[in-house]
């Protein structure tokens, strides 16, 4: 099984920024990167859907309100999960960041394409959780290599980052 590392924070406090901070030490240090952040659509009441937002710049929908709902009051677009997926598994990154939700706690949404990554020989897979899903999909993987809690200090985060980026060289020749 392939390493990972957690990112854990809740909505609104900007973890697709760090996200996208982190990707781009990675890339400047020679590592792909590919994935995607996940995006509400904001509604008067609360957010009215999700897209994914993937690093390689495509926007999919993920998520909307249905009179049908699968989860949460929304039903989900299976084909945008299966084109991420697709997209991965084609461009093969060191490190491959995805979020989690309740939908990937059931192993759906985002989960196969995770799956993919830690079943892998090589590749290191980076999870981006609300800290009450954790439990809900870590309790199946193994210990993560490193955990971020954001907010953090810019020492916390650089520290984290390195860590992935050693792991991800030890894995090369």
């Amino acid at each position: 099984m392939a390493d990972w590392a957690l990112i854990s924070g809740e909505r609104r406090q900007g973890r697709d920024d760090i996200v996208h901070k982190l990707a781009a030490a990675w890339t400047r240090a020679g590592l792909s990167v590919q994935g995607c952040t996940q995006v509400a659509l904001p509604g008067p009441d609360g957010p009215v859907g999700y897209d994914a937002e993937c690093l390689w710049g495509q926007r999919l929908p993920v998520a909307r309100p249905s009179a049908q709902p699968t989860l949460c009051g929304f039903s989900f677009v299976q084909e945008s999960f299966d084109s991420i997926r697709g997209q991965l598994a084609e461009r093969r990154p060191d490190i491959t960041v995805l979020p989690g939700a309740k939908i990937e706690s059931a192993q759906q949404g985002h989960w196969p394409a995770a799956q993919d990554v830690l079943d892998a020989p090589t590749g290191l897979l980076v999870l981006v959780l609300r800290p009450h899903i954790v439990g809900r999909i870590a309790v199946r993987l193994p210990d993560p290599i490193a955990y971020l809690e954001h907010p953090a200090s810019e020492a916390h985060y650089q520290h984290f980052a390195q860590v992935v980026q050693d792991a991800v060289a030890a894995q090369k020749p």
